[in-house]
């Protein structure tokens, strides 16, 4: 499905550097997983390895569109103006028809941004991503990912929002200092954690840069190719651990 910060492109090297800290039979952690685009790279391996994936994500309408699909909801291949607007009104959190329409059929994959018509596309996108995910060991579940505490062995890959940069939901604010602090908690309790971002605190280590992705930043239309990595914290930073 198009969504606004999605990582397909970016699926293969996080796939990678959670597969390098991997050890058979741990569990994996995505507690922003969205649009599933790192979970469909990730999630195979993780379970060809023994591990159980655990995915989640703070928006309740993707959580809910997600697990309806997996169930063998149909996403409709058209969606009118006045059937999106229908939804955008309600916006009901419950209906899987929500996170749908919100994303997959709105201007730049933005949260009810403005209609755009293209059901057709993002359908094929959300059904490919479901079938990718068959038969595999996972489970994904709608919970803040302050929530989300493994114990200690496990690999976590945390996507926060990016700091000023255009909202994808309309969440309120993101408080980016407590985040931290829960990484690094994470961190302390034995777990491996990457984080992708653009800019990071100095205690946070680059392992990988893409350099070449777009964003929009908050409150201006025009676009800037910036410099995305994926980042680990220096206590556990391996320099040719991809």
């Amino acid at each position: 499905m198009r969504y606004m910060g999605g990582k397909h492109r970016q699926g293969p090297a996080i796939a990678a550097a959670v597969m390098a800290r991997h050890a058979p039979g741990a569990s994996y952690y995505e507690p922003f997983c969205g649009g599933l685009g790192s979970a469909v790279r990730a999630v195979p391996l993780v379970s060809a390895a023994g591990g159980h994936s655990f995915l989640s994500d703070g928006s309740e309408a993707v959580v809910t569109m997600w697990r309806a699909v997996l169930d063998g909801w149909m996403p409709p291949e058209h969606v009118g103006r006045e059937e999106y607007e229908r939804v955008k009104v309600a916006r009901d959190p419950r209906d899987p028809l929500t996170a749908f329409c919100g994303f997959g059929c709105s201007f730049s994959a933005r949260w009810f941004a403005s209609y755009v018509n293209s059901a057709k596309s993002s359908r094929a996108s959300v059904l490919k991503k479901a079938a990718t995910l068959e038969g595999y060991k996972f489970s994904i579940r709608h919970l803040d990912y302050r929530q989300v505490q493994p114990r200690g062995g496990a690999v976590v890959y945390l996507d926060p929002p990016y700091e000023n940069r255009s909202k994808v939901h309309d969440f309120d604010s993101f408080d980016y200092e407590v985040f931290w602090d829960y990484a690094r908690r994470l961190v302390h309790r034995g777990n491996h954690v990457i984080v992708t971002g653009f800019a990071v605190p100095d205690d946070w280590r680059s392992i990988f840069s893409w350099g070449d992705t777009i964003s929009r930043p908050m409150g201006n239309a025009a676009v800037n190719v910036v410099d995305e990595r994926i980042f680990v914290h220096e206590s556990q930073f391996v320099e040719d651990l991809v």
